[in-house]
């Protein structure tokens, strides 16, 4: 079978899949924003959604960890690097809309302040302004190294794979337990928690890839064993928030590999071009989904809000990202390279 149609390395599409997520996460909070959950253009755009989102942005970032950790496994430089590439870009973007809101706001407290610029907010109160994905990641990229020292102890395949079950079920198990002990705080942290299977796949599917487990046949076994699941937890979820939540995360191990595949036919066909347009996305991945975000509450809290309708506000928002995310990277990416030199951290790399 001609592999141009069955491509077996995500590698050579992450950064395309990373930008194929960040347009479903936009093109559904711009329904979302409205409080719009129905009609054809809602579903079509689901649809679109659901291929990637952001339980595939945990799975490629556990993918890409992998890989980078597996070449060099000094801790500290994996902790400045993850500094360098996610917290201090989230800091720069976030300190001016939170600035802000302690100046103006008489309810937005100096606690509010400091919990939100570092992320805790997340784990006392909740989502805040779709900062669970930065909050969650970050937690992850601290245990990472644990993760792995525990699931790659051995490079046998089959020691791998238990080892990484093993750390699935306890992930799982835990989650279990706090909805049964704690409810209410479960359905406060659910929407980033419940995602972390995804990450974990993703650094054992990298290991996998990157060590040539995965044959042509094996790979091909892989995707239809992962749709059976997937079909049959469709099936089967009911209101069993369990069932749904792997159904999720079947579905995007399904259409990952999928996608790689429709990206190797377009390139074979068309050149580099629609690919081209996604990695674009995905290489402001972080800038576009930190600045759409901010900008559509900072329009939706300001005298603006009563001027223009959600669907304005939505648009702007979304529209003002695309438009300042390059200037905004390369800003961003000059600070950090002026705050590296100051620190001695001149080594990091450029920022991904």
């Amino acid at each position: 079978m001609n592999r141009v149609f069955i491509p077996k390395d995500v590698s050579n599409y992450r950064q395309a899949l990373m930008g194929l997520a960040l347009l479903g996460v936009m093109s559904s909070h711009w329904f979302g924003f409205q409080g719009i959950s129905s009609g054809t253009a809602f579903r079509v755009v689901s649809l679109f959604a659901k291929l990637v989102f952001t339980e595939g942005l945990l799975f490629l970032s556990g993918y890409g960890l992998y890989y980078s950790f597996s070449r060099d496994t000094n801790i500290g430089l994996f902790y400045r690097r993850r500094l360098f590439r996610l917290y201090i870009p989230f800091f720069l973007l976030s300190f001016p809309l939170y600035t802000y809101w302690f100046l103006v706001d008489n309810g937005y407290t100096f606690s509010y302040f400091l919990q939100q610029i570092t992320t805790i907010y997340f784990w006392t109160h909740g989502n805040y302004g779709g900062m669970w994905y930065v909050s969650i990641s970050l937690v992850l990229y601290l245990f990472f190294p644990f993760f792995y020292k525990y699931v790659f102890s051995s490079d046998k395949p089959n020691g791998v794979l238990v080892r990484g079950g093993a750390l699935l079920v306890f992930v799982i198990a835990a989650e279990v337990l706090l909805s049964g002990i704690s409810p209410t705080y479960f359905d406060t942290v659910s929407i980033g928690i419940t995602k972390i299977p995804m990450f974990l796949f993703g650094m054992v599917f990298g290991f996998l890839e990157k060590n040539n487990y995965l044959s042509i046949k094996r790979y091909c076994y892989l995707i239809a064993s992962i749709a059976v699941l997937y079909l049959t937890l469709s099936l089967l979820k009911g209101n069993n928030q369990w069932l749904r939540y792997a159904c999720g995360w079947s579905q995007k191990l399904f259409f990952i590999p999928l996608v790689c595949g429709l990206f190797s036919i377009t390139e074979h066909v068309l050149h580099s071009g629609v690919v081209g347009f996604f990695n674009w996305f995905g290489k402001y991945s972080l800038e576009l989904y930190i600045i759409h975000l901010h900008l559509f509450m900072l329009l939706d809290k300001s005298s603006v809000s009563s001027l223009l309708s959600q669907r304005w506000i939505a648009t702007i928002a979304i529209g003002l990202a695309i438009i300042l995310c390059v200037p905004v990277n390369r800003l961003i990416s000059y600070l950090i390279g002026r705050i590296q030199a100051l620190s001695g951290c001149n080594n990091q790399g450029p920022r991904e």
